[in-house]
């Protein structure tokens, strides 16, 4: 749908995850339809708290090895512990670029506990 609808946009996905999912084909997935020019790996709670959620470390090795195997390995990984650092960040990567009129687009994902953690975070 991204890519239909933007096919020239901009992308940094903000990803946050629980420990009991497929992290490495979550990211295949993603990455083999999109060419993001930034992924920053963060950690919300789920279902109330840390015990769940994964480590922004593993997620980054796990993005990393996706791209790797699927030879895109062009975007840049980095890690944030909250979510609204991450939101900064994505903004930050985006806004940096004054060569492009492009704004870009920050795709949030990998958690409805990490979405709503974001909206919660835009309403203050």
């Amino acid at each position: 749908m991204i890519k239909k609808d933007f096919p020239e946009k901009r992308l940094v996905f903000v990803v946050a995850m629980a420990s009991d999912k497929d992290h490495v084909s979550f990211a295949k997935e993603l990455l083999s339809g999109l060419k993001p020019e930034a992924v920053i790996l963060t950690e919300a709670d789920i279902g109330g708290g840390k015990i769940r959620s994964t480590e922004s470390s593993a997620l980054k090795e796990s993005w990393i090895k996706a791209a790797d195997e699927l030879g895109s390995r062009s975007m840049e990984a980095s890690e944030n512990k909250t979510v609204l650092g991450s939101l900064k960040l994505a903004y930050k990567i985006l806004s940096d670029d004054t060569t492009s009129s492009d704004s870009g687009m920050v795709i949030v994902t990998g958690s409805l506990h990490l979405v709503s953690s974001v909206l919660a975070s835009l309403q203050h």
